[in-house]
């Protein structure tokens, strides 16, 4: 029986274009992609990269267009309002599901279609995933994760962690932390990641929840230091870091990653050509090294395997909304 997956391993080895029987070979246009976060980002740039070699694939443009706000749901809304005929793609992050969860708690859906924004669109392909992680500033007398626990259990709420904002992935991370090792810390929100580092490192707040490759550039210089990582691996980037695991913390099972979707019934035959690009994208050096160089890991690409990440994601991002109360920012 030929299953999606061997579909994409045939996909993979020849030329990546379908011809459905109206006659269009697809694609036979250009593109678009929508990222809900800014230029310049890790997201930004890795999708760019990607986008590059998938171009080549494809033998059409892909269009980056970046429409920030809302937590990223600008953007997924105007995919999952375009017409699903393969040509418009959302470039998702965690804040995806984070932000799904909490609108779906507070009722909201999307107008035209009625659905929430979890049902609106379809898997395409997990990119990659990347560790989260947890760290201090240097010299802040935090040099452990047991140090953290002590400290945390000596004196419980007092203890302060940042955030890049009220029901961002980092906040959820937190409270995935204080859930898992019985401790309650004090959350700052910050209105992003950036600030969030600065104020651990003016010393403001005590810790931050980032994913690993926002704080590597200042664990490398020396002005803070990761303390763990989530994941069942150190960082190819920095074996020194324990996991979370290892410093006897179980059930961190938060991580960043990347992914792309496009809106609710595009055809089967069109996902599985953007699926088997990616998938060939994902074996070009130029592409697989920026990731790496990222601590990223790439990630299985079949819609099958992307779907079953997200139902995943969901299950625990709602539970910790409903046992945290967490809610949305925006």
């Amino acid at each position: 029986m030929l299953t999606r997956r061997t579909f994409l391993g045939i996909a993979a080895g020849a030329a990546i274009t379908v011809r459905p029987a109206f006659g269009e070979t697809f694609p036979a246009r250009p593109v678009k992609a929508l990222l809900g976060l800014s230029p310049g980002g890790g997201a930004d740039l890795l999708a760019r990269i990607l986008f590059r070699s998938m171009e080549a694939e494809l033998h059409q443009p892909i269009v980056l267009e970046n429409r920030p706000g809302a937590g990223t749901t600008l953007a997924a809304e105007g995919t999952a309002r375009a017409e699903p005929d393969g040509y418009t793609m959302y470039v998702a992050t965690g804040s995806y599901v984070t932000s799904a969860v909490l609108l779906r708690e507070r009722g909201a859906t999307l107008q035209r279609s009625g659905r929430g924004l979890l049902d609106a669109l379809a898997p395409v392909s997990l990119m990659f995933t990347a560790p989260y992680c947890i760290a201090a500033r240097r010299g802040s007398g935090l040099d452990s994760i047991q140090d953290v626990l002590a400290q945390a259990r000596r004196r419980p709420g007092e203890l302060t962690y940042a955030s890049s904002g009220m029901g961002s992935q980092p906040h959820f991370a937190g409270e995935l932390f204080q859930s898992a090792t019985g401790t309650r810390l004090l959350h700052v929100p910050y209105k992003g990641l950036g600030p969030a580092i600065v104020g651990v490192l003016g010393e403001q707040v005590q810790l931050v929840f980032s994913d690993m490759n926002s704080v590597f550039p200042r664990h490398r210089n020396g002005e803070m230091k990761i303390l763990a990582v989530t994941g069942d691996a150190r960082p190819a980037l920095a074996p020194d870091i324990p996991t979370m695991k290892e410093s006897g913390i179980a059930g961190m099972d938060i991580a960043a990653w990347q992914g792309y979707l496009v809106p609710a019934r595009t055809p089967a035959a069109r996902i599985d050509v953007l699926a088997s690009a990616i998938d060939r994208s994902l074996r070009d050096p130029a592409v697989r090294d920026r990731v790496l160089e990222n601590a990223g890991v790439p990630a299985d690409t079949s819609p099958a395997h992307f779907r079953a990440f997200l139902e995943k994601e969901t299950r625990l991002y709602r539970r910790l909304a409903e046992s945290a109360g967490i809610k949305a920012g925006y």
